[in-house]
């Protein structure tokens, strides 16, 4: 049964806190967190995260709690006590962020254009799948090397330039649109 509850605890479930003080723990109609609530009450600390429908106002919710016991001076486990978070606003983004970052890593992985990842330091990341194809170099060849290893060393000025100039006209776009964002 509920004892006491804090108005956080009640605005999480969505009910008044009148209502949840007295509620029979065997009454809850959401089964899912009773072997945590069972196992705290038996003396373990448990958490739970998942979804849970509320009793009293019907709301569902993800939730991540923790349970602990509270004992007795003579070690006896006389009620429990848990820590209730509702997550499901942090879940909503979450699962968003995993679906887009699924989307993107199939983009990434089906394209039939060379596309890479590199550091600050040049150094290839990731490349996509189209690298082995079109140039015959394995993975683990490619990763950790600079894209300039690859370049033929009688076309190294040539494309040195191009890339020079390239790089050029891409800041001076940015200090078009930008008059504040200076690259060095």
């Amino acid at each position: 049964m509920i004892i006491d509850c804090n108005e956080q605890f009640a605005l999480t479930i969505g009910s008044p806190k009148e209502k949840l003080i007295g509620l029979e723990l065997e009454k809850l109609r959401d089964r899912k967190v009773m072997p945590a609530i069972k196992k705290a009450l038996t003396g373990e600390i448990v958490s739970f995260e998942g979804d849970y429908d509320t009793t009293t106002s019907g709301i569902s919710i993800r939730v991540s709690f923790v349970a602990l016991p509270i004992r007795n001076s003579a070690d006896e486990i006389i009620c429990g006590c848990a820590v209730v978070e509702n997550i499901t606003e942090k879940w909503l983004i979450q699962k968003a962020l995993i679906e887009k970052s699924d989307e993107l890593d199939k983009f990434f992985t089906n394209s039939l254009d060379l596309l890479c990842i590199s550091g600050t330091d040049g150094l290839f990341k990731r490349l996509n799948p189209q690298w082995e194809e079109t140039l015959g170099y394995s993975m683990s060849e490619l990763v950790g090397k600079s894209f300039w290893d690859f370049v033929h060393p009688d076309d190294m000025d040539k494309c040195f330039e191009y890339w020079k100039e390239e790089r050029m006209k891409f800041y001076k776009e940015l200090d078009r649109k930008n008059e504040n964002l200076r690259l060095t």
